[in-house]
């Protein structure tokens, strides 16, 4: 790591905290949330171009709270999946997957897939690709950008309207 990422990292340990200390409410433990956080402090120090005209706090506290959402949203896939294992119950306690003929993987990945065909029927065309550009294949969001020739606003704009249209077709399926 260079000096001046040093630098950075260091004058913004602060900005790790207080956006941590905004998620006390949700549950996770603090020492977690700025564990975490300090992940994505790391990352904007290593990807910060200060040629975007960015203040780079501003570019770090994205990447912070992102970081720090994509935690809380393992952990809750984590609990759910636990609780998956535990609750579904068929005939008599005997697992749902039994009953059906296959293991509990391939009855989870059926009834992923089925929801995730149904939450993607919601969006056009251009929601689609960039979801699965972001999600499905990894890609950044500059990247996408770059290749779809809009802004990276645009493109977090679009996820973000996407996943809501998404959750509000799952909404009490999850």
């Amino acid at each position: 790591m260079e000096m001046y990422e040093d630098e950075l990292i260091e004058a913004n340990m602060g900005l790790v905290k207080y956006i941590a200390g905004s998620f006390l409410n949700a549950g996770y433990e603090y020492e977690d949330l700025v564990q975490e956080g300090m992940v994505g402090l790391v990352k904007a120090a290593r990807t910060f171009d200060e040629s975007r005209g960015f203040l780079f706090s501003t570019y770090a506290g994205n990447c912070i709270q992102k970081e720090i959402l994509a935690y809380m949203k393992r952990q809750r896939k984590h609990k759910r999946s636990i609780s998956i294992n535990q609750d579904i119950r068929g005939f008599q306690g005997v697992p749902v997957e039994e009953a059906l003929g296959f293991g509990q993987k391939e009855y989870e990945n059926v009834w992923k897939r089925d929801l995730l065909e149904r939450c993607m029927g919601v969006l056009d065309q251009n929601q689609r690709k960039i979801v699965l550009l972001y999600y499905g294949k990894g890609l950044k969001q500059t990247e996408i950008s770059k290749q779809l020739g809009i802004s990276q606003a645009q493109v977090c704009r679009i996820i973000k309207k996407s996943l809501e249209k998404m959750r509000k077709e799952a909404k009490g399926e999850l």
